[in-house]
């Protein structure tokens, strides 16, 4: 490359690079604001803009084939990386749906690898936003070209080794070591798919357990079953409306705290939903004045929506009486290691329970 020419790409960079990095940030925005509008979960979306050192790199190994910085399509870069690899399509209708893609430039690496081969698959757009959006006052100064990787996390892994380990080529990789890169690259595509039928299965299951419990069928707890019990049971969503009207609580759905909620629900004696469900009914005015008591005046006090079965839990221990009550947080690491403060905590709950008339 001529080096005025080189120079006139590095003085626009410069020159342009405070607006690189807003439109960097401003577009990272926009993807998680558009995958979340879809329900789409994803593990990161990492953004960065590229260093006049790589930039220079670039040209002096490019030769002649920029002319002008907007030539250079991947100055801002980012890449979203799913869990599964089924997920990559939808980002990428997402993007397709939003943005001006530049197809020219763009590949999709799944479709460019043999059948017989394994290895780095992924999915890279070259992308402007659309005029309309371009109209917009936030987005005046991102007219620019962005280049946006999809892939899953264990794609993401492979190629992260894959670079860390310095392997480019076939030629200068000897033939014993290419086996092994094949082999393990095949096992991480077949993960891929298994981690897929694994989330299918699942998703699967809590909709027969969804019929089960509105049938009242025997089922046995499990994080799935409960969980779609507390998300679907009449009695249980009146309470926590009651509640939080009420009392002014602000409850949240939190799903990774049933993996918790099981093991106390277990803990007390409970097996089936079936057993919840009857006990919820019965106990209904004891979880309220449990709830009423732990939160006292502190209004507008958020709490996750599966706090009431741990309140359930309460209601059980408290019939067992106060050294078996002492055990449970104890246990379960409830306990502040202050002895006074626990038996008070304990025989404030066990006096409400015994005064409480269901």
């Amino acid at each position: 490359m001529e080096k005025m020419k080189k120079n006139n790409i590095l003085k626009e960079y410069r020159d342009q690079k405070q607006e690189f990095m807003s439109c960097e940030e401003k577009i990272k925005e926009l993807l998680k604001e558009l995958l979340d509008a879809e329900e789409i979960k994803y593990h990161t979306i990492n953004s960065r803009i590229k260093e006049e050192s790589s930039l220079e790199k670039k040209c002096n190994l490019k030769g002649d084939k920029y002319n002008k910085l907007e030539d250079i399509t991947d100055i801002i870069g980012i890449r979203v990386i799913t869990y599964y690899s089924d997920d990559i399509d939808k980002v990428a209708k997402i993007i397709e749906d939003n943005f001006d893609v530049d197809k020219e430039n763009s590949i999709d690496k799944r479709e460019t690898l043999d059948i017989d081969r394994f290895g780095y698959l992924s999915l890279h757009y070259i992308v402007k936003l659309k005029e309309d959006r371009l109209k917009l006052q936030e987005y005046r100064n991102c007219n620019h070209k962005v280049e946006i990787q999809i892939r899953s996390i264990l794609q993401h892994a492979w190629a992260e080794i894959e670079h860390d380990l310095g392997y480019k080529n076939d030629i200068e990789t000897p033939r014993e070591i290419r086996r092994d890169f094949y082999r393990l690259a095949g096992l991480l595509e077949t993960a891929d798919k298994e981690f897929i039928n694994i989330r299918n299965q699942i998703d699967q299951y809590a909709e027969e357990v969804k019929i089960k419990i509105k049938e009242e069928e025997e089922v046995y707890i499990d994080k799935i079953s409960l969980e779609t019990f507390a998300n679907s049971n009449r009695n249980y969503r009146d309470l926590i409306y009651n509640i939080s009207n009420t009392l002014k609580v602000k409850f949240y759905a939190d799903s990774h705290l049933y993996s918790s909620t099981v093991q106390f629900i277990m803990f007390v004696g409970y097996k089936t939903i079936n057993e919840v469900k009857e006990d919820i009914i019965k106990n209904e005015n004891k979880i309220y004045n449990i709830a009423k008591k732990i939160v006292g005046n502190k209004k507008g006090k958020e709490m996750p929506e599966s706090v009431l079965l741990l309140y359930l839990c309460y209601v059980k221990l408290a019939e067992k009486g106060p050294e078996e009550f002492s055990y449970f947080l104890k246990t379960n690491n409830f306990s502040t290691g202050d002895e006074i403060q626990t038996k008070n905590f304990i025989d404030g709950l066990i006096n409400v329970c015994e005064n409480t008339n269901n």
